[in-house]
C-alpha cells in the first residue's frame, strides 16, 4: 500500500515552516520504519530545494505537478493534523483531489512524543 502523507507548509514565518518540514519527516522516517511505503512531498521537496536552492522559486504549478502525480498512484492519503492544517490551501486540494479519486483519507494526530494516533475523518463541518 502506497501512502501519501499530506501535511501543511507553506506560511510567512520560516521558523514554522522548518518546524512543519521536520516533523514530517521524521513521522514519515517512523512510518517506513514501520513498514509503510510513504510519499511526504514536504520531506522529498524540501531535500530538492535543499540541494538545488533554486527550485525554491519555481512556480507553484511545478510543485503541484509533481506532488498530484505521487497522490494519484497512492492507495490512501493520510492527512498530520498539525495546526494550520484546515486553512492550508495545499493541503485542502490533497483532500478534495483524494476524494475525487476516491482514496481514503485518515487524519492523523501527533502526540507530544511525535508519536501517532490515527483518527476517523473528522466531521465535514469540522473542515
Amino acid at each position: 500500500m502506497f501512502i501519501y502523507l499530506a501535511c501543511p507548509y507553506s506560511t510567512d514565518d520560516d521558523n514554522l515552516r522548518q518546524e512543519r518540514v521536520n516533523i514530517v519527516t521524521e513521522i514519515s522516517a517512523k512510518l517506513i520504519n514501520l513498514g509503510h511505503i510513504i510519499f511526504s512531498p514536504i520531506s522529498y521537496g524540501q531535500l530538492m530545494v535543499d540541494c538545488i536552492p533554486s527550485l525554491k522559486d519555481r512556480e507553484e504549478t511545478f510543485w503541484w505537478k509533481l506532488d498530484f502525480t505521487f497522490l494519484r498512484m497512492c492507495s490512501k492519503v493520510w492527512v498530520l493534523t498539525l495546526e494550520g492544517w484546515k486553512e492550508s490551501r495545499g493541503v485542502q486540494k490533497e483532500i478534495q483531489l483524494a476524494k475525487d479519486l476516491k482514496i481514503p483519507i485518515v487524519y492523523l494526530s501527533i502526540t507530544d512524543n511525535l508519536g501517532l494516533q490515527f483518527g476517523t475523518n473528522p466531521k465535514e463541518e469540522d473542515k
